[in-house]
């Protein structure tokens, strides 16, 4: 008989006391989520590099990586449009809240993912809930999941709790006050 030896990482990390808090509307109503933001965001235990392009799924397949410098949210109605733009590179995706793309529950607009990963000695299926709000000066994301793998025949299970802070931009083309941003002037 042969033993397999059970490995496993948790990953929990609190919603940063330094951070603006968020904004939160009603309890029934999405947030106000429309802006422009920086792609590259900064984790709650202060890392960086993170992309929302990746964490929304904008990115191209690897290894045609695009470099997008930031990504354009618009909330109307029932529709995300989420566009993210780089000097030689755009991507666009449009969410639908009727065909069950995302909700919105108390204040947060909450997308559901799963991802299957399969390269080399690896095998691996994930399980989680992305949560968009806003503070004044940034989109937040929530990240939740749990997952397992397996890597060269042994098995791993993990979960992750962590936030991603990414900058509101100006709109450097936009023409008016300070206060016009991109795709929504006067906002």
């Amino acid at each position: 008989m042969c033993a397999l030896s059970l490995g496993g990482c948790i990953s929990v990390h609190s919603y940063p006391e330094t951070w603006e808090p968020a904004l939160r509307p009603r309890a029934d109503a999405c947030p106000d989520l429309d802006g422009t933001y920086a792609n590259t965001g900064q984790s709650a235990n202060g890392t960086w590099g993170a992309t929302l392009s990746g964490w929304l799924k904008l990115d191209p397949p690897r290894p045609r990586r695009a470099q997008f410098d930031r990504v354009d949210v618009a909330l109307s109605g029932d529709e995300l449009a989420l566009h993210a733009v780089g000097a030689d590179a755009s991507a666009t995706r449009v969410l639908d809240r009727r065909r069950g793309d995302f909700e919105c529950n108390e204040g947060v607009l909450e997308l559901s993912y799963t991802e299957s990963c399969c390269f080399d000695m690896m095998t691996s299926r994930t399980a989680g809930v992305l949560s968009l709000s806003r503070t004044p000066t940034s989109l937040v994301l929530g990240v939740s999941d749990v997952g397992a793998a397996i890597v060269i025949f042994v098995p791993r299970v993990y979960a992750q709790h962590n936030y991603l802070r990414f900058e509101r931009m100006k709109d450097e083309h936009a023409s008016g006050s300070a206060e016009t941003y991109a795709g929504r002037p006067g906002q």
